[in-house]
């Protein structure tokens, strides 16, 4: 089966909730399963952390979460190999494929790819940054609920074209905590994620779309309350400072030598949307979250 997942053509083995193509296309990526005999590790190259944790391979990457799942990535990123880990289980090692080595992948084509959430209206686009558990999802689904559609739940996967941002879609699904659940009116199909993590997703009911949108907003969702009494506050994140932002909320894969600093440096400032960033800081209230929308929206249509 061949999916689009922002903007590539992918083959897998794994059956994904992502789009599908209808007539032959030529594959970007072809996702397997490991051989038996087990990935081969070199020397490591990243040690910012355990997860991933990646090590040289032949040829490209290895990247091992714990006692999950390990997925060997080729180094211009047209193939994945898949090994299940002794912890692991199909729906974690489907959410680990679409939700942490396909976005880092995507960064070996040049595409600059944020942990975000994407919404579009009118056929443009908005995209949310921050920290995890900032609520970027939340607030996607909130805009899903006020007639929006979802184009990525935590990969923004952006690109210049013809002087402006694009962004691809990646696939109609969204990740929720469970009190979040109540307040969007999921289906009753919602289901686990993975097993070490208690949110839940759910495919979306929405049209399809393959096509890459203009991108007329960048937020960075702060967790600082607004003033009293304020619902919204949106201010002008400066160019400087929106840099480091986009850097430190960007996937990457590979070593961060001063080469590859230099290249991701160049890949966002290349991005004209970074001009257009805001800080988004918003009241805690699920209650509140339609006006919160609503607000946005207001200053959004501005561009």
């Amino acid at each position: 089966m061949v999916y689009s997942y922002g903007g590539l053509a992918v083959s897998s083995v794994i059956p994904l909730p992502a789009p599908r193509f209808e007539a032959a296309v030529p594959l970007d990526c072809r996702i397997e399963d490991g051989p038996l005999t087990g990935p081969t590790a070199g020397p490591p190259i990243d040690g910012t952390g355990d997860w991933p944790r990646v090590d040289e391979a032949p040829g490209g990457y290895l990247l091992t979460f714990r006692q999950y799942a390990t997925f060997e990535v080729s180094s211009d990123g047209a193939s994945i190999r898949v090994w299940a880990g002794p912890e692991g289980d199909p729906t974690t090692t489907r959410h680990l494929l679409l939700d942490q080595v396909l976005p880092r992948v995507l960064t070996l084509r040049r595409r600059v790819v944020l942990h975000g959430s994407v919404v579009a209206d009118a056929g443009r686009a908005a995209v949310f940054i921050g920290e995890s558990g900032a609520g970027k999802s939340t607030l996607a689904a909130a805009f899903l609920r006020a007639g929006c559609a979802v184009l990525s739940d935590d990969a923004a996967v952006l690109e210049p074209l013809d002087g402006r941002t694009v962004v691809h879609p990646t696939y109609p699904y969204l990740r929720l905590w469970p009190d979040v659940m109540g307040h969007v009116a999921p289906p009753a199909a919602a289901e686990a994620i993975a097993h070490y993590n208690d949110k839940r997703g759910f495919t979306l009911d929405q049209a399809t779309t393959l096509a890459a949108l203009p991108v007329d907003r960048l937020y960075l969702l702060d967790s600082a309350a607004p003033a009293p009494g304020t619902l919204v506050e949106i201010t002008p994140l400066p160019g400087a400072r929106c840099l480091v932002m986009a850097m430190q909320h960007a996937f990457r894969l590979g070593p961060l030598d001063p080469p590859a600093i230099g290249r991701s440096l160049d890949d966002l400032a290349a991005l004209d949307a970074l001009k257009n960033a805001r800080v988004l800081r918003h009241r805690r209230d699920l209650g509140a979250l339609p006006d919160v929308v609503e607000a946005v929206r207001r200053e959004w249509r501005r561009g």
